[in-house]
Order: C-alpha cells, then structure tokens, then sequence
C-alpha cells in the first residue's frame, strides 16, 4: 500500500476505515470520508483502493475489501479484543438494506439469534460466505449453515414435486403414511412397500406429499433418505456411492453431523481397487462394504438417536430392473446389510416405479400390502380433468368426458391440457366420436392420442402435418423442424422464419410438449413412448426417414444449443431407432443406455438387444431370440459370470454351466473357465488350454463379441496359465501361443479397450507366454514404456515378469494397495524403518501404528493406508527382503480359495478365523476375530469369505491361515494342486 505520505493521524483514520469496510459486504467509497467533498480525505480514499476489489452492485460500482485485507483487518481486531466493539459500531452505521453479505458479518460476530429455518437461498448463501470470514476468530458454536443450505435445498426440490392438490389419493397418502412412520397393524410384519403405478399417475407428488408431512418442517420426523435412479449418478448401482449418499441425507435429520461428515471424508479417500477393469469386481466390493460398514460403526452410528428410524425412498426403481436379476440381487444384499450390519434394524424401504418387480427371495425384507395408483374415481377424475382443462364450476361435458374415457390419470391430463388450448369446443368433438376405449389398454390410449393429433385446433395449418411424426424427435427447436422434420412431413424445404412460426404453434400445445427453455420443445415422455411403440404403414416410413436426417444433423454438429458430445450421443440414439448402431465398448453402450432411457423399449427388438448385450445388461426373453448362436453362447455365459460378480454363492452357480466345446461351432465361455478353476478341476482346464487360447486370440476382434471387460489377472488365458504351472504342460502352452500368428501380430491398444491404466493387448499376452515360460524368446515388438506408478495387477504382473528385460532398469513406484501392507516387514519399512537397498517409501503418509500390537479394525486399516504414497524401487529387488516386500497379495488365485472354503462350514471359518488372530496378533481386525467373523458370517457368508481371504493375504499369512487350513481339511477337490500353483507363481513372480 502506498502510505510514504501518511501522518500518524492519517494512518489512524485509515485503519478506522478499513475497520469499517471489513463489516461491509460492498460500499460506495465516498461514504467513507468523514468530509467526501474534502480534498485532505481523498488520499486515505486512494490509500484504501490499493487494497480493494470493484464489485457492481444493482448495476452500480461499489467497492470491497479483497479476501486478504480483510482477513489482515479481523486478524488485528481479534489480536487486540476489539471485534465485538467493531461489530457493535458496524451494525449501528449500516444503512445498504440489500448488504447481507455486510448484515452476517455482523450477526455471526456479534452472536445474535438467527431464525435458520425462515431464511432464504440468497440469504444462507451470504451467511455461508460470511461464516467463512470470521468462524477462526470466533469462540461461541456457529449455526450448521452447510446443513440449513442442504435442507432448503431439499425442501424446495420437494416443493417442485408436489402438486398444489393431491387429487384422489387421500386413502395411498393414509396408507403411506402410516407405513413411514411404523404404525398401525402391519408396523411389525412389513418394513417394505411397493409403490406402483404408470408415468402419471402421481407417484412422486405422493411421495413427496408423504414425506414433507411425515418428516417435518423441522425435521424432527424420521429420518427420510431419497434416491432417484432416474439421476445419473445412480443409473449404476454402486453400493459406496449409495452409502455416501445415504449418510449425507442422514446427517441432514441430526442435530449434529459431524460424525457423518467424518464418514464421508474417510469413505471418499479410500482407495479400493488395484484393477482397470470396466466391471468391478465382486472382490472389490466386498471389501469396500464391510471397510464402510467399520467406519460407519465408528463415525455414524454413535450419532443416531434409539428409536429414531430410518425411510429409504428408492425412486424409478423401473432403471434398475431395465437391468437385469443380477443389479436386483445386488440391491438385495445391500439393504440386508443395511439393516444387519449397518445395524440400522427399523430401517424402512418404499420402492416406487412403474415395473414392480420383488426382490430375490431370502431377503430380509417383509412387503406391506403394494399401493398400486390406478384410475380414479369419477369425483376425483372430474376434478383432475377440469384443473388441466382450467374449468371453474359444473362442466356437464367434463363429467360425460369422464365417464366415456375413465379416470385414468395421465389420459385425463392429456384431454385436460389439449382443451385448454384447442378450446372447451374440443370436447364436444371428443364426444361425438364413435370410438369408446377402454383407457387402461395402451393401444386404446394410442388411438385416443392418435385422434386427437388429427383434430389439432391451430391457427397454422401445418401444424397437423408435423405434430405426430414429429414425436420421433426427443426434442424440438425451430432448427430442427427445418432440417430434420419439414422434408419427411411434406412440407419440402422451408426457410428458417416459417420454421419459427411453427415452433410457436407447436409450442401452444401444451398437452404435447413442454418447454424446457427458451427455443427448446420437449415432447412427454409417456405419450411419445406410447406413440412411437404404435407407428405404422406409412407413419413408420416417414419415422425412419426423420430418425435419418436426425442422426446426421447431429453427427454434423448443426444443433445451436446442445454441445458436441451431447449431440454425439443424440445422433447415437437416432442410430440405434435405425438399427444401424455401431459396436461400442462396454462403459459406451452403458451411457448411450442411460442416455436412452426407458425409451429403449420402443426401440427394434434386434437393435436393443445388441445395445443391452454390449452394455452386459439382462435381456428378455424376445431379446434374447434376435441373437445368433455365437452372440447369445457368450451372453448366456455372461450372465453367469456377471451372477458370480454379484455375489451369487458360488455353489449356486456351479452346476448351471457345463462346458460345451462339443457342440459344432461353440466357443469356451469366460465363465466356464472361470467355474473350472473355481471347482478346482485344474485339469479340466489343462484339457481345454489350447482351445482357450485359440478363442482369445480370435475374439479380439470379432466385433460381434461384446468386448474384454476385466483384468488379465481375471481372464480365462490366465486361468489355463495358472493350471498349466503346475506342472509340465506350462512350456508346451506357451510354444503354442508363440507360433500362433495372431499373437505375433497383436496390436498394442489397451487389454481393456479404450481403458486407460489397462496394459497394451500385446504386452499382455507376451506376460502370459513369460510367465509360463522363463527362456522362450518374445517376438520383436516396439518398446514398452514402464508406467511411473504401478496402479494396477496386471500392471504389477507385467513389471514382475517383463519390466527388467525390456529396458526396466530405472526407477518405478508401486502403489501401496497393490501390495501386502499389513505384513509385519513392510509395516516397519513404512513407518520408518530400514528397508532393503535401492527401496523407498514415504513414510509422512503411512497412518497406521507402528507397534503390531495395536487392535484395530478394518476401518482404521482403510484409513491409514488411504493416503499412503507408493514404494518407489530403484532397480529390481536384489535381497529376499526386497523380493517380498515387492510381491504384492495375489488376487488371481482369490476365485479359487473362495470355492474351496464353500466346502467348509461356518464352524470351521471361525476357526479359520481365531487362528488368524493367533497367528497376527491384536492388529488382527476385530471385524474377523472369531466371535464376530462367525456372526458377519450369518449375514453375508460369500461377503465375509471373500474378505478374510484377501486379509489374509495382505498380512502376508495367506498359506499360514487359509492354504494350511485347506490342507489340514483335505476337503478341496484341487487342493494339493492349488498349493503348487501358489508355490509356483510367487517363485515365478520373484524370479
């Protein structure tokens, strides 16, 4: 600041109004000088700018105080006891009404009561800000602004749900009511409820109806938790985000959430894969459940009130049953945890959808009575009809409209809205017509529709021409209605200004589209869904012709409002009603889906099922029947593998796959590989090696084939591999792939197509001939850069067996989930022990413990080596020490272990358990002592399984306490083979 010409006086009244501009949120500057017109002021004015910020204020400049001169000014109050003084004089010279920024300045300092719950967006958002200013310099508790935020926020978004009149549903809100708040007779033998009913029928105003009620304005009610899969962010289920997202609509309902805050900080730091693959796998969610389940035992649970219980809305539970038994079973288990291990005992859930579908049997939960929303009665219809209509008193036609269409809701709300704009005149049309549906048969709601897009009321009579092919489009602009329209429509070329005048008239008709902004018609979606499933004849020809200029308007980038990837997705979309979908991978074909949406089912039978087979989603019994043999073998096969991921037991799935390389033209299936080795028929995998390999060569680009989706490490190539190792067919295997030519033509794109930490497809394979064979000489291929981090398995399997031959000298990092972090040697290496030469780590991020003896759980492990940095290896690891401390767990032999143990009851894995405890010592996690694992076990014994196994291995005790016991046992049908193929691959992975 420039104050060389400054007196002590001038400096004094400098501070003054620095101090002064510290409580305003903006101020005009002249207001500032005790004598604006005098010149002796006008140099503390410039003084001053030097440490301010123009800011427009109700179009005006004002001026603020920058963030750092007004932390100086607070830092100095605070230091000198003088901030409530300074407050106090503040609040007596504020004279700008719209100043809140200036007003919470003030209010927070000087600790004035606050009516949180009558304040405004604007106004949290000004007091949040000023919160942020002052909180360090503050000793009294400040108000949860974040909290009030969020539950305005929340509130609102029920309020833009809610209908001003909840028409005809008094018995459902009853209904619903009482089962949110656990009363009346079925309080104890229901804690489900299914809530059905087509688009329309007002499910989600119920829903919201019922919730503001039951949980308060204060919200002092149960606590409600609502999740929409219609988001995107939950179109895949995914059980840690569902997990973050239900405390974070938890913590809303307590008085202080802290601890759930806590919650969602640890969870979101956990590290929780060690793998590129598209699909996760059911290992990896398992051990991210039950590390939430411990840090939730820790942060959340000792915040929530007894007796307090929990309402989980899982709303458009239709999207979730679009995909498939498997995604179902896997919600299944997660709301079984949730009540057993999550402890949250009264939890209560409402499913609401238009597909109802239960849940698999053997889940916890006990369904009340389904509400279904059907028609209405002719009262309640009468009053729908005439509220869309915006008709006032008796309205003889409206009751005999009723009485020929019926009260189904979405039908009223159409008639209702095509008269508000075509005129009461309408329905005397309506009337006279001679066809009396039954408006509960969606064929006769089509043709209802279909009529009354023939009897437009427009001043434009194009608009008749254009409105019901144009349904084919999700959404209209005028630019669209000139390139994509106009021409199927009859109506030729047309400029751009009768373009617009026909987006104005299609615009008045409400009942068809809405506007979603300015130039922006969207049709609605259960009329269109409707409409598009009943074209025909001539209508279906212009259908297509308008899905052909659609695609390529969008592939040319012509669309003024949407960005290129939005329109690269809509084009798509116009593609797939063509059936002229390209192949997409896997996580391509999920996002086109999600973009769809339920308008996949108007879509051709062939052209979805290809779309649904590429996205690894369950197809119907109609789907199923377009696929040729080769594709519908693999789709078969994929659901069982998919079964598998989910956590299907694996006993369950072994009997319901054979393998089929006898019938003519059938191709080894993943899965079948993958049942083999779970069954511990390493032989039966020896029989087939060959024809393994000679599958997944030549399915690499079949691009009918859905593509590679999971790691090498998880492939059937590496299966044959690992059963080849254990014996002398291990070199023989790999001469075969070396001859075979598409293994010496492999490209180099990604393992997992367009995945990024995947290893290159040639790299891959050539790991596999390396580690079945030491000295076979690899193909001339260009060099392969070692990636800096190691991030993944097979990254770390191709670094162990390739790296140090292909130039891998220098320096590279491991990530420290990829290795046995919980072994003693390496829990010394990284809390600052020595290591062995050439090893680094650094040891500032390792949290947990140094002493072994130190209990903990498995939340604290996931905590403490959540933020842990990466082992860094100079050269290769030259000592015994070196070697183990870089082998890492061996998650590729897990599938295996884990069939084995299902031949053990639960009493023999607690005792697998206790022994561990005695083998490892107190840092055992108490989540897998022997009287708790034995209980986990009872709720999730596939979960708890898969978890002890890999915990084992991360305590580098995966012989000593799982392999040992399997031995002892003698109860595996493979078990003296798996133990060589463990000896085998941690020789040849240290070699």
């Amino acid at each position: 600041m420039n104050t060389f010409a400054l007196t002590d006086v001038d400096r004094q009244d400098l501070a003054r109004m620095e101090e002064r501009a510290a409580f305003l949120g903006h101020f005009n500057p002249m207001t500032m000088a005790s004598t604006p017109a005098a010149d002796s002021n006008m140099h503390l004015l410039v003084s001053l700018s030097e440490c301010c910020d123009e800011v427009l204020n109700e179009g005006n400049l004002a001026w603020t105080l920058t963030p750092d001169a007004r932390t100086a000014v607070f830092e100095r109050l605070y230091s000198e006891e003088r901030l409530h003084e300074a407050a106090t004089l503040a609040k007596e010279h504020q004279v700008d009404e719209n100043d809140l920024l200036g007003k919470w300045i003030v209010k927070l300092v000087l600790d004035e009561p606050i009516d949180l719950p009558g304040l405004a967006l604007n106004e949290i958002s000004q007091a949040r800000i000023a919160k942020g200013m002052v909180s360090n310099y503050l000793e009294h508790r400040m108000p949860d602004l974040d909290m009030v935020l969020e539950r305005k926020v929340a509130d609102n978004a029920l309020d833009l749900v809610r209908s001003s009149r909840l028409l005809g549903r008094d018995t459902e809100l009853a209904a619903l009511r009482e089962f949110m708040l656990a009363r009346g007779p079925s309080r104890m033998q229901s804690n489900a409820l299914m809530l059905g009913g087509v688009g329309g029928s007002g499910k989600s105003a119920l829903l919201a109806e019922c919730v503001r009620r039951v949980r308060g304005t204060d919200w002092s009610g149960p606590m409600v938790a609502w999740i929409d899969f219609d988001r995107a962010l939950f179109s895949r289920f995914d059980e840690t985000v569902m997990m973050a997202e239900l405390a974070r609509q938890i913590g809303l309902s307590l008085r202080d959430s802290e601890g759930v805050h806590a919650f969602r900080v640890a969870l979101g730091k956990m590290e929780s894969s060690s793998s590129s693959a598209k699909k996760r796998s059911f290992r990896t969610r398992a051990y991210e459940s039950t590390n939430a389940q411990s840090l939730w035992r820790q942060y959340v649970e000792p915040t929530l009130a007894a007796g307090r219980h929990l309402v989980l809305v899982l709303d458009t539970y239709e999207e979730m049953v679009m995909q498939g038994r498997d995604v179902l079973e896997t919600i299944a288990k997660w709301l079984d945890s949730l009540r057993s291990e999550f402890q949250l005992h009264s939890l209560r859930v409402v499913f609401s959808g238009r597909e109802i579908a239960d849940l698999p049997r053997g889940s916890s939960l006990r369904f009340a009575p389904s509400l279904l929303l059907g028609d209405l009665s002719r009262v309640w219809a009468i009053e729908l009809l005439k509220q869309h209509a915006r008709v006032d008193g008796t309205w003889m036609n409206g009751e005999l409209l009723v009485e020929k269409f019926g009260g189904n809701p979405l039908v009223l709300k159409i008639i209702g809205r095509h008269l508000s704009v075509s005129g009461l005149q309408a329905a005397v049309d309506l009337l006279a017509d001679d066809y009396r549906p039954g408006t509960n048969d969606p064929l006769a709601q089509g043709v209802l529709y279909t009529r009354i897009l023939g009897r437009l009321r427009s001043k434009d009579p194009d608009l008749k021409r254009l409105a019901h092919p144009g349904l084919v489009l999700r959404r209209v602009t005028p630019q669209l209605i000139a390139a994509v329209l106009a021409d199927p429509c009859g109506l030729g070329p047309i400029a751009q200004a009768r373009a617009d005048e026909l987006f104005v008239a299609l615009a008045e008709q409400v009942w068809l589209v809405d506007k979603e902004s300015s130039g922006v018609l969207i049709h609605r979606k259960d009329l269109r869904n409707l409409m598009l499933k009943l074209m025909e004849g001539d209508m279906l020809h212009k259908a297509r012709a308008i899905h052909r200029a659609a695609a390529a308007y969008y592939s040319e980038g012509k669309d003024p409002v949407l960005d290129r990837a939005s329109q690269h997705m809509e084009a798509l979309y116009h593609q797939l009603f063509l059936g002229e979908l390209p192949q997409l991978p896997s996580d391509h074909a999920a996002r086109l889906l999600n973009w769809v949406g339920t308008d996949i089912g108007c879509a051709p039978p062939e052209a979805r099922a290809g779309l649904k087979y590429a996205a690894s989603l369950q197809l119907s019994e109609v789907e199923q029947g377009t696929l040729s043999a080769d594709i519908a073998h693999s789709y078969h096969d994929e659901r069982l593998h998919s079964a598998y991921d989910a956590g299907v037991e694996t006993h369950t799935i072994a009997g319901s796959s054979t393998h089929q390389s006898n019938v003519t033209g059938s191709r080894v299936g993943r899965f079948q590989v993958l049942q083999a080795f779970i069954q511990g028929d390493f032989d039966l995998i020896g029989s087939v090696s060959e024809e393994v390999v000679e599958t997944a060569l030549a399915s690499r680009n079949d691009h009918r084939l859905s593509g590679e989706q999971r790691d090498l490490v998880d492939s059937p190539l590496w299966f044959v591999a690992l059963a080849a190792i254990r014996n002398g067919d291990a070199k023989k295997l790999a001469r075969y792939i070396c001859a075979h030519p598409l293994y010496l033509h492999a490209d180099s794109e990604p393992w997992i197509r367009d995945v990024r930490h995947s290893i290159a497809y040639s790299r891959a394979l050539d790991t596999v001939v390396r580690l079945l064979s030491a000295t076979i000489a690899l193909p001339e291929r260009p060099p392969a850069d070692i990636p800096g981090l190691i991030r993944t398995t097979d990254e770390l399997r191709a670094y162990q067996l390739l790296g140090y031959e292909i130039g891998g000298s220098g320096s590279v990092a491991i990530s420290t989930y990829l290795l046995r972090y919980m072994q003693k040697s390496f829990r010394r290496f990284a809390s600052g022990g020595d290591g062995p030469s050439g090893f680094s780590f650094d040891h500032d991020t390792w949290a947990l413990p140094e002493s072994p003896d130190a209990p903990l759980t498995l939340g604290d492990i996931a905590q403490g080596v959540s933020g842990a940095g990466s082992m860094r290896l100079a050269s290769k690891p030259a000592t015994a020490l070196g070697r183990k401390l870089a082998l890492g767990i061996i998650p590729e032999l897990y599938p295996a272990i884990r069939g084995a143990l299902h031949q053990a009851d639960d009493r023999r894995l607690a005792q697998m358990a206790a022994r561990a405890q005695l083998l490892t010592g107190p840092s055992w996690p108490v989540e897998l002592g022997e009287k708790e694992f034995a209980a986990n076990l009872a709720h999730d014994r596939e979960k708890w399984t898969m978890v002890l196994i890999e915990t084992a291995d991360r305590y580098g005790k995966l012989e000593g306490i799982v392999l040992d016991s399997l031995r002892l046992w003698d109860m595996f049908r493979g078990n003296s083979q798996l133990q060589t193929i463990v000896i085998q691959l941690e020789r040849r992975l240290q070699r």
